[in-house]
């Protein structure tokens, strides 16, 4: 459904058009992105991944300027998949939608928020299943990467020495959910902000 308001002139009326969002729309289009782009996603996880599995001694005992410097990288390479999403899979779209926001913000502030406002009246049902349904996902996701790990993959890593004897579960269950749910919980926020301020001409 399309809504304009009645009190604005022909112009912005056309720019105050509610977007209809889909049930599930916004979990289909966070794997959608994910699939498009999986070398790039694929790329960002696996170095986030691997970096919280070496702060849980999965590569043997690290120093804590070592510890300090992975933890910069996690969050960096979690940068880069909000700005690779941001930018429709470019990551230079991706920083060029950051530069020209405060921008946006100045000269289109009151109508980003009264769009803001229209979205969020007509798709509240929908906005609401869709966070239901990523719970729902989140919450099986970490229970089944929990159970797995401490029945199964952290001692088998162990007794292969795929790892180093002194891992903490907690590195091997950061590794699997920065692979997993992690990434996909990142993508799925950025596109519910993306669709709070877009326009149906926009979609």
């Amino acid at each position: 459904m399309i809504v304009s308001s009645p009190n604005s002139p022909q112009t912005s009326a056309m720019e105050l058009r509610a977007i209809h969002l889909g049930f599930a729309e916004l979990i289909s289009e966070t794997q959608r992105f994910i699939n498009q782009h999986w070398i790039k996603v694929g790329v960002l996880n696996l170095i986030a991944a691997f970096g919280r599995l070496a702060q849980g001694g999965g590569f043997g005992v690290i120093s804590p300027w070592l510890f300090a410097l992975i933890d910069v990288l996690v969050v960096v390479a979690r940068l880069g998949l909000i700005v690779l999403v941001l930018g429709q899979g470019s990551w230079q779209a991706g920083v060029k939608q950051i530069v020209l926001f405060p921008k946006r913000i100045t000269t289109e502030g009151g109508l980003l928020w009264k769009q803001l406002k229209l979205n969020v009246f007509w798709n509240k049902i929908a906005f609401s299943v869709n966070f239901i349904v990523i719970m729902i996902i989140g919450t099986v996701t970490n229970l089944s990467i929990q159970l797995f790990t401490h029945l199964f993959f952290f001692n088998w890593l162990k007794s292969h020495q795929f790892i180093a004897p002194k891992t903490t579960a907690w590195g091997v269950i950061q590794f699997l959910g920065n692979l997993s749910i992690t990434p996909f919980t990142v993508v799925f926020m950025v596109l519910v902000a993306i669709f709070l301020v877009r326009k149906p001409e926009q979609r």
